[in-house]
């Protein structure tokens, strides 16, 4: 929109009309006397120098021309200006939080669907040159500053709901970091816990730019299965020991049924007693089940229902030949034979070829000829990048949800040195003690290999009843033969092979096998983006631009040209 700051000077185009028919009444006056800057002409005449054909002008158009020039000036003495939108002070923050409870249904849909949904409606109401900054939550916060409309909604289309999300609490600390920065005009969470941002919001002194989108519902009522083990019974060849946890948040009944669903029988039934936490276990011992998949169901509709199954794969039990590499002190040969389904290869010149390795104080050479469990390896091992030695290490974590490492409780875990190797991106590290790798397992030459950089001899971790447990289990899942929850990386969350698919279907299913989710799952609000009211401020500023200099260039620049042409028209320059 066009302005002016006065309107007087347009008085000044009246002059225009009455110079230009002064010119013809008064003849006395020569044509160039109307050059509006005569010392171009005089230095024209000094240096004799005719102006170029570009000064050529037709009267109609030095007409043109002159009206020009003098329009030029009014507009520029009037305060000539031009009102636009303009950008706003500071930014808007869209932080979508994604836990894994963005995977909950609501009316047959899940909450991330109808958020991706509703943002399309959020955006046309923030003003189009305000600048939006993205926050992603998990599994850790990430920004995308500055990001425009369309980048926004397909990020938002590739962002996947994770079981690490950190608290909301934690969120803010990273958002305060943010408006100390740089201001905010607001800050917008799109997330399923509505009422933990209100509480974080008020006690971090942040509610006021913050601002929430009305809630639909709440969704409560939410069971699922937390923990999973399906292992052969110890007393009773060919049985198998069932045993699983649930967990539930918000569910009116106090009994649930849980069915095993095998491809060669019946679906076997269980009833479960919750207790006044919502908690529950149960033990089944001697299942008689046939090799193949079998699915654990928990026959209930709730908020989360991917974790109301899980999926395993039972195969017949079989002797795993172990054979041995390196010095192997007794105390390893009695924790392999203490398993009735272990059986050790005497050497390499034996006819029976072992289906695992032991390797001790000694690596590999060239490529794996089988599964191998490599301990206290040396320094230039397969080409692990090796760092430094680690003297007594403390507060060893094992990963739950792996089958070596789920039955394993150690109490007195204290190895005296590890070798200290960075563990490869294709490698996982399923015991550490801070950031230094103990267990550490994968592929190598397309054989599974796993390494444990601590000496079994060292502190007296061999005395610990959990050793055993320990080399049986690692045993096992190196020679395949353990029925373990599909792809043996289960962990909260991830997708995983589901075992009643028949090749048709849909070949996924989602085991969550995680506690956390499960009683968070219990209480979640349903955000409706497209009922959230901005305030007022949120609209486009006017802003100013003013055009007084430019248009002033643009006269001098005019007059300047008409005087080289009246300067060559009036014979001036010879």
């Amino acid at each position: 929109m066009i302005g002016f700051d006065t309107h007087q000077g347009f008085l000044l185009l009246l002059l225009f009309p009455f110079l230009w028919l002064y010119r013809f009444r008064v003849t006395r006056i020569k044509p160039v006397s109307l050059s509006f800057l005569p010392v171009i002409e005089t230095a024209l005449r000094r240096y004799g120098r005719r102006p170029p054909r570009l000064f050529r002008l037709s009267r109609k158009l030095r007409i043109i021309l002159n009206g020009a020039a003098l329009l030029l000036l009014v507009l520029a003495f009037n305060g000539t200006h031009v009102v636009t939108g303009g950008r706003s002070d500071g930014e808007w923050l869209v932080v979508f939080d994604n836990p894994y409870t963005q995977n909950a249904t609501y009316q047959a849909r899940t909450l991330q669907d109808r958020s991706r949904e509703g943002l399309g409606n959020l955006l046309e109401k923030i003003p189009s040159r305000d600048s939006i900054t993205l926050m992603t939550s998990a599994p850790e916060p990430e920004l995308f500053p500055h990001v425009s409309r369309r980048d926004l909604r397909r990020m938002i289309t590739r962002v996947r709901p994770s079981a690490t999300a950190p608290s909301v609490a934690s969120l803010l600390e990273v958002i305060e970091e943010i408006v100390r920065d740089r201001p905010l005009k607001g800050i917008i969470p799109i997330s399923p816990r509505d009422h933990e941002w209100r509480t974080a919001a008020a006690a971090e002194d942040m509610i006021d730019i913050i601002h929430f989108s009305p809630v639909k519902d709440i969704l409560t009522g939410n069971a699922g299965i937390t923990s999973f083990d399906l292992s052969p019974s110890p007393g009773s060849e060919g049985k198998f020991d069932l045993f699983f946890r649930i967990g539930s948040a918000g569910i009116p009944v106090q009994r649930l049924t849980a069915s095993l669903i095998t491809s060669t029988a019946d679906p076997i039934s269980f009833s479960i007693d919750l207790d006044d936490r919502g908690l529950a276990r149960y033990h089944e011992r001697d299942l008689d089940l046939t090799e193949g998949p079998v699915t654990l169901r928990l026959e209930i509709e709730d908020t989360l229902p991917d974790d109301n199954s899980v999926s395993a794969f039972v195969q017949e039990q079989r002797t795993i030949s172990v054979g041995l590499r390196g010095e192997i002190h007794p105390f390893i040969l009695d924790a392999v034979r203490s398993h009735d389904g272990f059986r050790i290869i005497d050497g390499p010149s034996s006819s029976t070829r072992p289906s695992v390795d032991i390797y001790l104080g000694s690596s590999p050479e060239g490529s794996l000829e089988r599964p191998s469990l490599v301990i206290r390896p040396t320094e230039d091992f397969l080409g692990f990048r090796f760092d430094r030695y680690r003297e007594r290490p403390a507060g060893a974590v094992f990963q739950r949800t792996h089958p070596a490492t789920r039955n394993v409780r150690f109490q007195n875990f204290r190895p005296s040195r590890v070798i200290g190797f960075l563990s490869p991106p294709d490698y996982r590290v399923l015991a550490r003690s801070g950031d230094v790798p103990l267990i550490i397992a994968g592929r190598h030459s397309r054989k599974r290999m796993m390494v444990w950089t601590f000496d079994p001899l060292g502190g007296g971790i061999f005395l610990d009843p959990s050793f055993i447990i320990l080399l049986r289990d690692s045993l096992e899942w190196l020679s395949g033969t353990t029925p373990v929850v599909w792809g043996s990386k289960a962990e909260c969350g991830e997708y995983l092979p589901s075992a009643t698919d028949d090749g048709h279907g849909e070949p996924w299913t989602q085991n969550l096998l995680c506690a956390g989710i499960t009683g968070e799952a219990g209480y979640i609000t349903v955000p409706d983006l497209s009922l959230m009211h901005l305030p007022d401020g949120g609209a486009d500023r006017p802003e100013r631009v003013d055009l007084a200099s430019w248009l002033l260039l643009a006269a001098i620049l005019t007059l300047v040209y008409l005087s080289l042409a009246e300067a060559y028209d009036s014979g001036a320059v010879p």
